[in-house]
Formats: structure tokens, sequence, C-alpha cells
């Protein structure tokens, strides 16, 4: 009984470092491929859910699309720090003008994110039932959402 009790912990100790290796080795390879570019990142979505090519043409646009939105959400991220900035320099805080500047950041991350999740859905009206089940099942995994479709992870 003890002899085979060992042989059962090796058995299982050996398929738990094999699981474990390879989803260092998958999360490794899943973010090279986020880092990569916009396009790059499009292609490896088409070849994952063999996007037609009208599906893969309208995952660019949207992925253009939504860069620009990002553009102009950063510019005025931008802004609001400098005034923010601006009013920490001054003796008196003007903490009225803090609070605006913060509800009008909201405001427009507000708006690029309803933009970005009614995009999304036209995107995901494009696809099979089962393209888009597995699309939104990828899209749980942590921090995918934003490597798929935000800026490439920086390391």
């Amino acid at each position: 009984m003890g002899r085979n009790l060992a042989w059962i912990l090796l058995a299982v100790s050996v398929a738990l470092n094999i699981f474990f290796a390879g989803g260092v080795v998958y999360s490794k390879v899943m973010s090279e491929r986020l880092r990569a570019s916009p396009a790059e990142r499009a292609q490896f979505l088409a070849e994952r859910f063999a996007l037609s090519d009208q599906q893969h043409d309208r995952l660019l646009a949207f992925q253009t699309a939504m860069g620009e939105r990002r553009g102009t959400l950063r510019e005025g991220f931008r802004e609001a720090r400098v005034a923010i900035l601006a009013e920490l320099a001054k003796p008196e805080l003007d903490r009225a003008r803090i609070a605006r500047l913060s509800q009008e950041q909201t405001a427009v991350r507000s708006a690029l994110f309803e933009d970005f999740t009614g995009e999304l859905h036209q995107f995901l009206a494009t696809l099979s039932p089962e393209q888009k089940a597995d699309f939104v099942a990828m899209l749980e995994e942590r921090g995918l959402f934003r490597g798929l479709f935000g800026r490439p992870n920086r390391r």
C-alpha cells in the first residue's frame, strides 16, 4: 500500500508540474502576441477564430477607430494633468476646479467606454454564434481584453 501511494503521489506531482509548465509557456506565448502591433494582434485573432476576410477587415477598422479615440482621450488627460499641476502650484487649492476636472475626465472616459463597447458589439455581431461565444470567453481572461484592444503590453 505504501509503495502504491508513493507512485501515485509521484504521478500526481509530475502531472501538476507539466500543467504548471504548460501554463507558463502559454502565458509567455500569449504575452508576446499581445505586445505586437494592432495589425499583428488582429492577425492573431483572425487565426484564432478563423475569421473571414470581411470579419478581419471589420476588426482592423474597429481597432483603428478605437486607437484614434484613445489618442484623443490621452490628450485630454494630459491637458487635465497640466491644469491639476497648475492648481497644485497655487497657494490655495481650488477644490471645485479639481472636482470639475475630475468629472470631465470621468465623462470622457465613460463616453469612450460606451463607444468601445458599442463598436465591439457590432464586431461581435459579424461572428458566428460559436465564434462569438469563444471570443467572449477569451475576453474573460484577466488582462487579455486590454492586451487585445488597448496599448501593447510594455516590458
